[in-house]
């Protein structure tokens, strides 16, 4: 388990949750997983997997420690969206 001045965010039941923030190449991050051609031909899938556990919480996670925050940029209203996320 990981403690509170590591900076992990807070489990729902209570404990720290340790994120594995390493993507299957060895890049930080979560590497996309996509459907084989094979299957993107037979149907009408996104091309990308959706992600799952702990990759989901890796991406969510991210937002939180933004320090520039180029969603606040790129909104046409100008909403503070870290500010109203927090």
């Amino acid at each position: 388990m990981a403690d509170a001045a590591r900076g992990y965010p807070l489990g729902q039941r209570g404990y720290y949750v340790e994120l594995i923030t390493t993507a299957h190449n060895g890049q930080p991050g979560v590497a996309p997983e996509r459907l084989e051609e094979a299957e993107c031909h037979r149907n009408f899938c996104e091309m990308h997997t959706p992600l799952e556990g702990n990759a989901a919480r890796v991406e969510a996670e991210r937002c939180y420690f933004c320090f520039d925050a180029p969603c606040t940029e790129a909104c046409p209203t100008g909403i503070d969206i870290p500010g109203f996320i927090r």
